[in-house]
């Protein structure tokens, strides 16, 4: 786990089409490394019980967290790209708190739904504008 968090941490910057920069096959595409890589890393990290403190060893700080999932994609179960289906959250309450790390900007990223005293992971997943 630590070389993919290493891999991650240093694709995390490299600019893309939806980061300020032109299309980059490594960070834009979903057959792109930073997009393999982002997808190992919450097969594992989204597991409830996951401490934050590995998430962000792993991963380092999120981009953003919040009380709720931002984008304009609220449909549950709808796959978005080929062999993936993007889910909700089982509740999305004014109590939630999610640690959010984007792959394309802010278009694409992966969630984490924290526990009440924001030290371990409920559940995580990929959150996919559709193109």
């Amino acid at each position: 786990m630590e070389s993919l968090g290493q891999k991650y941490l240093e694709l995390k910057n490299v600019k893309g089409q939806y980061t300020g920069g032109e299309y980059n096959e490594v960070v834009d595409s979903e057959t792109g490394e930073k997009y393999k890589v982002m997808n190992e890393l919450l097969q594992e990290l989204g597991k409830p019980g996951t401490s934050v403190e590995k998430v962000c060893t792993l991963m380092g700080p999120p981009d953003t967290m919040s009380a709720t999932l931002p984008g304009p994609n609220d449909t549950p179960g709808v796959p978005l790209m080929p062999g993936i289906a993007m889910t909700q959250p089982t509740a999305q309450t004014e109590n939630s708190v999610y640690m959010i790390y984007s792959w394309r900007g802010m278009h694409d990223y992966v969630w984490f739904k924290l526990n009440s005293d924001e030290s371990e992971v409920v559940e995580g997943a990929w959150k996919c504008a559709e193109n």
